[in-house]
């Protein structure tokens, strides 16, 4: 079976250079990948959840407030 990248006709690179937007950004870990399929399997309101997790990263900090950004 093709690959995605075959299937597009893009050729994979090897990336020296590190955690990069150009190359696709990251790799996330295996802990990262578990925790994004548990999120994937429900849906939530977005703006509901951007507030629950300002909280939570603010208290992890010890911050007043926290935001998360798309990078």
């Amino acid at each position: 079976m093709a690959s995605i990248f075959e299937e597009l006709g893009v050729r994979p690179v090897l990336n020296a250079m590190g955690n990069r937007t150009l190359l696709g950004g990251s790799t996330p870990s295996a802990t990262v990948r578990a925790l994004m399929d548990e999120a994937e399997s429900d849906y939530v309101n977005m703006s509901d959840l951007m507030d629950a997790v300002g909280v939570k990263i603010a208290e992890m900090i010890g911050a007043e407030a926290a935001l998360v950004t798309s990078g």
